[in-house]
């Protein structure tokens, strides 16, 4: 009960402004709640805590930013086949044999289709045989203007001694020049008959059809047995090897991408970044889009990359 009394007097002693101060000390304010509970609040740094600080370029590969002097723009992206051709037939006819398949690959002279030729070659032996008819016609004419010739000759030297008389010496030669006139002919049927044999080899030649281009067979429309009309589509072949690379470049960048520089294509199913060169940049742009085309080609000599793939095309362009 004593120690109770004693903390009593105590406390009614301590004045209510705070702790007494020494004399002649002037008062000190105590401090508001509100500043304590924000000085608690705040965070602290500890002495071992060291700032952040920025990746090197060493430290990291991120792509060069506008401080580089070099701008990085992105653009969706689309592979081509180089070419992508339709093989129509020059002829009409039966195909007699296809000698690919879909998916082959073929050079640029290899047979794809053969067509029923059995007519043609026939034609074309005939016409062999004209013109061998015409060749020994010519040497027959040949021989028979020498003969004729010599025949004038000795006439004009008779006729020249008063031996026989004028009109013999004009028969000579009027049948002197038939005979040459006779020649020219034979030359002349030799010549159309050579041309015509150069006609049917080339009918010959257009009943097999060849690969004009490097590449691979997409599709077969017609099958051996099937009639084609003339000109009519019976494969489609592409060629893969390189592709083409179509993208749609932001209007913003228009006159720092131009052919001759590179970007980089990355498709999803590669773990590699390909490079591409810019072989066509479009002069007029999308209205719509606010977007202008590009168009870069992009080797595939192993065919690794299927032409349709679709990726991010990165350019990096100066500033």
């Amino acid at each position: 009960m004593l120690g109770v009394a004693l903390l009593g007097a105590l406390a009614l002693c301590v004045p209510r402004g705070g702790p007494m101060q020494p004399a002649g000390t002037p008062p000190v304010d105590p401090p508001a709640i509100g500043a304590v509970a924000h000085a608690a609040m705040r965070p602290t740094v500890s002495a071992r805590q060291e700032p952040e600080r920025p990746f090197t370029p060493e430290e990291s590969p991120a792509a060069p930013s506008a401080d580089d002097g070099v701008s990085v723009v992105v653009c969706d992206a689309i592979t081509l086949p180089f070419r992508d051709l339709e093989i129509a037939a020059e002829i009409g006819g039966v195909i007699g044999a296809v000698d690919v398949e879909e998916g082959d690959r073929v050079t640029r002279g290899q047979v794809l289709v053969r067509f029923a030729a059995g007519v043609v070659e026939a034609r074309r032996r005939w016409q062999q045989a004209q013109t061998e008819a015409a060749e020994v016609q010519l040497k027959a004419e040949q021989t028979n203007c020498e003969v004729i010739t010599a025949e004038y000759e000795r006439s004009a030297d008779l006729f020249a001694q008063k031996v026989i008389p004028e009109v013999e010496c004009v028969k000579a030669r009027l049948d002197r020049d038939l005979a040459e006139w006779r020649v020219r002919a034979a030359e002349a049927t030799l010549t159309a008959s050579e041309a015509a044999n150069i006609l049917e080899d080339e009918r010959l030649a257009q009943t097999i059809v060849r690969a004009p281009i490097d590449g691979r067979i997409l599709r077969i429309a017609k099958r051996p047995g099937e009639a084609v009309e003339i000109h009519n589509p019976m494969l489609q072949m592409v060629c893969l090897d390189p592709l083409y690379v179509v993208a749609n470049a932001p209007i913003e960048t228009f006159g720092r991408i131009h052919p001759g520089m590179t970007a980089r294509l990355s498709i999803p199913y590669l773990e590699r970044e390909l490079e591409c060169e810019v072989v066509v940049v479009d002069r007029v742009a999308n209205v719509g889009s606010e977007t202008y085309r590009v168009k870069l080609t992009l080797p595939n000599p192993d065919g690794s990359v299927a032409a349709g793939a679709r990726g991010p095309l990165r350019f990096e362009l100066s500033e």
